[in-house]
């Protein structure tokens, strides 16, 4: 990560996974000297370790929330005045980053199966998002224009890159084993994660990862449990532990009671990366099992599951198929 003298990174995310992969590229000084801006999504618990941060307010009343979003956009480079030095890194697809960006070069970070997915020629906005979030809301996301001046991934899937912005692959194993242990040890620091932590999901041979889905309103919580129960049918419950992703509300005890649930908020790649391991993994399509161990046995179902998904992200399917 290269820049020029006295200008500061700005990270802006509001994923555990994209956080994890900027504190594992970024060089230790740089991380110090980085300002950090969380959307909402992002959990307190991780955001009170970084001094130099802001995290976005949640207003439900749309008016109070238009406003709030206004007088961030106008008075930014008063608040925040290495805004205009700065160099941008993270989501080029959430709020904060339509507000802060202007017509700024960003360098965007991998969150998950829909960086994969590509957008179309442009995004459609109405006229009251356009002047609350300025013309990069119209854009393509994902890296998928030319504000985006490198995209940084994990190479989990195949990365369609209409505007040709430079790729650099990572390999997050490699990153981890070659960081300091002082790194080491600010990453399990800013996502709180303990010995107690690994070995509670060591305790049991096998592990679910679940996804948003309907959260997200792609699917029903009834049509979701259904395709958890499919995908899980041949598995022992009782050595089965169920990792939510963390923007789930899904209480799965109601419809699994006899599996533990690995709830904290953490991203899984990490407790990978720490030494925890199983032997079958399942998952509808999530990317936390690529970075399990290559001689993990995973059970993959794939957005072919339901029409709903394959429709908004396309045909996923384990690489193995």
């Amino acid at each position: 990560m290269m820049k020029k003298r006295g200008e500061k990174n700005i990270f802006i995310g509001g994923s555990l996974y994209s956080l994890l992969l900027y504190l594992l590229v970024a060089k230790s000084d740089d991380i110090e000297q980085t300002f950090f801006f969380f959307s909402n999504s992002m959990p307190n618990e991780v955001c009170q370790h970084f001094n130099k941060s802001y995290k976005l307010r949640c207003f439900k009343n749309k008016i109070l929330k238009d406003i709030y979003f206004l007088l961030i956009k106008w008075l930014k480079y008063i608040r925040w005045p290495f805004l205009r030095t700065a160099k941008f890194y993270g989501a080029d697809n959430i709020d904060l980053t339509f507000l802060l960006l202007g017509r700024k070069k960003i360098t965007v970070i991998e969150d998950g199966v829909n960086t994969y997915k590509y957008e179309g020629e442009k995004v459609r906005i109405n006229l009251l998002g356009r002047i609350i979030f300025g013309h990069m809301v119209e854009k393509r996301h994902f890296g998928q224009h030319e504000q985006a001046e490198e995209i940084i991934l994990t190479g989990i899937l195949p990365y369609t890159n209409p505007a040709k912005t430079p790729v650099r692959i990572i390999d997050i194993v490699n990153l981890w084993n070659n960081s300091s242990l002082s790194k080491q040890n600010l990453i399990r620091s800013v996502f709180n994660i303990s010995d107690d932590d690994v070995a509670f999901i060591s305790g049991r041979s096998s592990i679910v990862f679940t996804q948003p889905l309907s959260e997200d309103g792609i699917i029903s919580e009834q049509e979701k449990i259904a395709l958890y129960k499919k995908l899980i049918a041949d598995a022992d419950l009782n050595e089965l532990v169920f990792r939510p992703h963390p923007r789930e509300k899904t209480n799965y005890t109601l419809y699994f009671p006899n599996v533990l649930i690995f709830d904290k908020q953490i991203p899984f790649e990490l407790m990978s990366l720490l030494g925890g391991k199983f032997k079958k993994a399942y998952t509808i399509f999530s990317t936390a099992v690529y970075s399990l161990p290559k001689d993990t046995l995973i059970v993959y179902g794939g957005t072919q599951m339901h029409p709903d998904l394959a429709r908004t992200f396309g045909i996923v399917k384990w690489d193995g198929e």
